[in-house]
């Protein structure tokens, strides 16, 4: 085991990179060395920024993060993998199923380290709600119900049900343990064309899960006012997380903590402490895309 630094450089720095980056900057361990972004200034946190993926393999890094819009992390992600570099990809890890499985079997075969940047399972909230559904004491899990409300982002890359939609599908899965058997979905604005995810800008996701239990999702990228709320009702009681209200630590800190441990061998993938696995990447994907297809009619 080294002692020296993570040398860690991004691949875009638009406001997730730059988290990131501002994350590494001061974070004991880890050095953020440079980053590779068409548009941005040639420097960043006084670290060099280039152009391609090659001139940031040439600037030397031990691993990377994903930080572009979504529909480049398929080809970035692979290229990575073919380059050896343990890599945490922002979610969504891809636009569809396929890529992502793609992005899986390139890091298989490389036998590399990746993760995917599901960040509100490090929010502490979120990390209380799981530990007290863990103990038990308010039995199974009846109904799952998320609200993730706010104005449009900068970009639409996959639409609504990619872009807030994954973040639910996937803390559902790893607060629960229980997956998605019935997905049906209904949206008040969605125009009918082929590809109503992308047009879509006000979605209600309603699934059963297994054994039995209903989640209820809403979307939204209407809304004046940014809400992030997670209710888990059980046979005994309610537990809710509010993740609009910053924590005492910062989200992006603490994975990219569990990432380094996860890259130096410190902390197992299969640990609740770990990043989001590709596996865990690719099945909120598939979910998204099966709420898409049930919009679509």
């Amino acid at each position: 085991m080294t002692d020296a630094p993570l040398r860690v450089g991004i691949i875009g720095l638009g406001v997730m990179g730059m988290r990131h980056a501002t994350a590494l900057a001061s974070m004991d361990g880890l050095e953020f060395v440079g980053a590779a972004d068409h548009g941005a200034p040639r420097r960043a946190l006084g670290r060099p920024v280039v152009a391609t993926l090659d001139e940031l393999l040439a600037v030397g890094i031990d691993a990377c993060v994903v930080a572009t819009p979504a529909s480049n992390h398929w080809r970035t992600a692979i290229a990575l993998a073919e380059a050896s570099i343990p890599t945490l990809v922002e979610k969504p890890l891809a636009m569809g199923p396929g890529q992502c499985a793609e992005i899986e079997a390139a890091f298989t075969r490389a036998g590399t380290v990746a993760a995917v940047g599901h960040v509100e399972r490090f929010h502490p909230a979120v990390r209380e709600l799981r530990a007290a559904l863990a103990g038990g004491e308010l039995g199974p899990v009846v109904n799952i119900s998320t609200r993730r409300e706010g104005g449009p982002p900068r970009r639409r890359d996959g639409g609504l049900l990619l872009d807030l939609g994954t973040h639910d599908f996937d803390l559902t899965k790893w607060l629960t343990g229980l997956t998605y058997e019935v997905v049906a979905t209904h949206s008040t604005d969605a125009a009918t064309t082929a590809d109503v995810v992308e047009v879509a800008e006000v979605a209600e996701v309603v699934a059963t899960l297994a054994d039995g239990a209903r989640a209820t999702h809403r979307f939204s990228w209407r809304a004046t006012k940014r809400v992030r709320v997670i209710e888990v009702r059980c046979a005994g009681g309610v537990l809710v997380a509010d993740t609009a209200v910053p924590g005492a630590d910062p989200p992006v800190g603490l994975q990219l903590s569990a990432f380094h441990d996860m890259v130096r061998g410190r902390l197992d993938p299969t640990d609740a402490r770990a990043c989001a696995s590709l596996s865990d990447g690719a099945y909120a994907v598939g979910v998204a895309a099966r709420a898409a297809r049930a919009m679509a009619g």
